[in-house]
């Protein structure tokens, strides 16, 4: 029950990030009008700033397109995702597939790699087409959870991160 209500709310996230990002298509089916309404968002505190995160550093074969900078990293679908949001060009984004993607809780060594897949959507990474546009990956915050306020090591193929801070509110 509970993994298919994560389900629902991380589709729900990924239409409204197409939408937001202008590449949704409508998706084939009837809207289930039987559905309870979600509550009004609740006022939160934002979440805190990332510390200056350098891109990572092209080499002579990469022509300098290999860039990711990381904008936040959070909660999703009431805490059961971990969601990785960044920039980053074409072709480093042509990186990020599941196995290459992953979140490492430096405190305890738990990694967190699991990128749950939906259907009709398919793997919950979310790829920006042009420059400038906000990506996300989403993990599946597998027991015994990452703790909110957590620094992390971020890995989105080629990129490593260290000692990334966890937004301290979830969603």
């Amino acid at each position: 029950m509970l993994v298919m209500k994560a389900q629902a709310q991380a589709t729900a996230l990924v239409e409204q990030a197409l939408l937001v990002q202008g590449e949704a298509t409508p998706v084939p089916g009837e809207r289930n009008e039987d559905a309870a309404e979600e509550p009004e968002p609740e006022e939160s505190t934002p979440a805190p700033k990332l510390p200056a995160v350098p891109t990572m550093q092209p080499t002579a074969t990469d022509s300098g397109a290999y860039q990711v900078e990381l904008v936040n990293i959070g909660y999703a679908a009431e805490g059961n995702l971990i969601i990785v949001q960044f920039k980053a060009t074409r072709k480093a984004v042509n990186d990020f597939w599941p196995g290459r993607l992953s979140v490492t809780d430096e405190a305890t060594g738990t990694v967190y790699n699991e990128v749950p897949s939906m259907p009709v959507v398919g793997p919950l990474i979310g790829r920006p087409a042009n420059p400038g546009q906000l990506g996300y990956v989403m993990f599946a915050n597998t027991p015994p959870g990452l703790p909110p306020g957590s620094l992390v090591t971020v890995k989105l193929g080629k990129f490593e991160q260290k000692h990334v801070p966890v937004s301290k509110t979830m969603q």
